[in-house]
């Protein structure tokens, strides 16, 4: 087991939280129209591939570090 100190752990809560935050204002709080017209976006420039799993992590992380569920 990797020991990571307090500071590291505490960081890596809060841009946790910050990529979560970003996630729920552009995602989560558009229409259908708007999503689709964002996942067509970042598939037709490729940028899906890295960013989606990014978000899902950082989601993972804020709710997992908060102790609740969305």
């Amino acid at each position: 087991m990797v020991l990571i100190p307090d500071k590291f752990r505490n960081r890596g809560k809060r841009v946790a939280n910050g990529l979560n935050q970003v996630t729920v204002a552009v995602w989560d709080d558009s229409s259908l129209v708007v999503k689709i017209g964002i996942l067509i976006l970042l598939i037709g420039t490729g940028t899906a591939v890295p960013l989606i799993p990014v978000a899902l992590v950082a989601r993972y992380l804020a709710v997992s570090s908060a102790g609740y569920q969305i």
